[in-house]
């Protein structure tokens, strides 16, 4: 008799020796069927996982799996082969453990069918493939837009807004009253997108378009305000200290700092006034990249401000 159940043990032994309990075997009864519970958990799941997989369609299973190398839950990375086909597909899955719950999910995403999207729906776009470095990756959730046209029944033109930090949670969070420009699609404020890789988050009110119209407005004024900083003062006076302190740096690194978009507004006094502040979007600690510029460019761009007086009247 095992002595690995003490308390066990003692009530065993308590129980009259012409018990029927005496008949069974002494242990656990969990540790007697363990073995069968496993092998039948196993059957449970291949035949659920088959099931799930003989449903889905070859997109959404690629999907799925692509989503989770995404989130790091499995590795994907240059092994896109693996899961080419449904057939390779039911191999990785046999060869590695997936939660179906993954899967599950995915069979109601395709039950629903394809989404129902009209011009003006605020949409968060699913996921993204782009080519880089001969590697195709997946960025999911953290672009969002508006639809502005239909180009076919699958697919829309979607104008993609900008993104902003939430300062005390740190989560991203879009901002449809200002469209980005600058895409990483390439060209443009937006892309053409699978309506499958789109969910609907919200719808434009008259409101909105008129808030984003004045804004948009008011941007166009401030870039030609830019524009004619730079034709009128700031070019003219760069290359007359760049002859005479004679400057190495070239004039297109001062002009990446002064045309560097949405990212900061150089026409801010309190931008330049605070220059050396880590937390300053000019200063190169604050960026998780730059715009083709040094700290030292921005210091002398700072000081031909300062000299000519530029923002004193903005």
């Amino acid at each position: 008799m095992s002595t690995s159940y003490s308390d066990e043990i003692t009530s065993f032994n308590a129980i009259p020796i012409d018990s029927p309990i005496h008949l069974l075997d002494f242990g656990l009864m969990t540790e007697l069927i363990q073995g069968k519970v496993v092998i039948a958990r196993r059957k449970l799941r291949k035949h659920q996982k088959d099931e799930i997989v003989n449903k889905l369609t070859l997109r959404f299973l690629k999907e799925c799996l692509y989503s989770l190398s995404d989130l790091g839950i499995i590795n994907l990375y240059k092994k896109k082969k693996l899961v080419s086909s449904k057939k390779n597909i039911i191999k990785y899955l046999d060869d590695n453990f997936i939660p179906l719950i993954y899967f599950k999910e995915a069979l109601q995403k395709q039950d629903r069918g394809f989404p129902m999207l009209r011009v003006g729906d605020r949409v968060r776009c699913l996921k993204k493939t782009t080519s880089r470095w001969g590697e195709s990756s997946i960025i999911s959730g953290n672009k969002y837009g508006i639809i502005s046209s239909i180009i076919s029944r699958k697919s829309f033109q979607v104008d993609f807004v900008t993104v902003r930090v939430d300062d005390i949670r740190g989560e991203l969070y879009p901002d449809f009253s200002q469209l980005f420009y600058g895409s990483e699609y390439g060209g443009g404020p937006g892309a053409i997108i699978s309506g499958w890789d789109l969910e609907k988050i919200g719808q434009e009110t008259i409101s909105s378009k008129k808030l984003r119209k004045r804004l948009e407005e008011c941007e166009e004024k401030r870039l030609m305000k830019v524009n004619d900083l730079w034709n009128k003062y700031i070019e003219p006076e760069l290359q007359w200290v760049i002859v005479r302190d004679r400057i190495t740096e070239p004039l297109q690194s001062f002009k990446n700092i002064w045309f560097c978009g949405h990212r900061m507004n150089v026409l801010d006094k309190q931008l330049w006034e605070t220059i050396h502040e880590p937390i300053n979007k000019i200063n190169m600690r604050s960026r998780v990249f730059g715009c083709g510029y040094t700290m030292k460019e921005v210091i002398i761009l700072k000081y031909i401000i300062d000299r000519i007086i530029l923002l004193n009247d903005i």
